[in-house]
């Protein structure tokens, strides 16, 4: 019970096509946890005005993440503070 509530604690503030970008990529095969890119994507949805570009960029912190690998919530950070990264 603690683990759902938890779960649901993470996406209760997501806007909702960052949230739907969170059910679609951890219902893939991927080798980031439910934790990872929730984290990631509060970050994201936080920072960008436009939760479209929001989930946008989550998607993409992952493919970069996975290409180069660094931790996806370190990707998510230097998307934010990194013009072009």
């Amino acid at each position: 019970m603690d683990e759902i509530r938890w779960r649901l604690e993470q996406l209760i503030s997501l806007r909702f096509e960052v949230l739907e970008a969170v059910y679609e990529l951890t219902g893939q095969r991927r080798r980031f946890s439910f934790y990872e890119i929730a984290r990631a994507a509060r970050l994201l949805d936080g920072h960008f005005p436009d939760a479209g570009v929001a989930a946008e960029v989550l998607t993409r912190a992952i493919d970069r993440a996975l290409e180069t690998g660094v931790p996806l919530v370190d990707v998510a950070y230097m998307s934010v503070t990194s013009e072009g990264f």
